[in-house]
């Protein structure tokens, strides 16, 4: 599954959670996707993140920022 297709699934979970949807229905959970899968790489994709975040090797320098912001 592609990170923009596990996100996807990851936001139609939220929003099915968030507004008060009960148990999916079968036609629904097929859309949504299995939740195990879904919630898996969802944590993935936030700790590959965090861990890119918190690396100082990965960030760009603040030259680097301005040159890409001021092209």
């Amino acid at each position: 599954m592609s990170l923009s297709a596990a996100m996807g699934r990851s936001y139609d979970w939220r929003s099915h959670i968030v507004h008060g949807g009960g148990p999916p229905s079968a036609k629904r959970k097929k859309k949504l996707g299995p939740f195990p899968e879904t919630l898996a790489a969802t944590e993935d994709a936030f700790r590959r993140s965090l861990l890119r975040w918190a690396d100082p090797a990965t960030l760009p320098t603040i030259k680097e920022i301005d040159d890409q912001l001021l092209e």
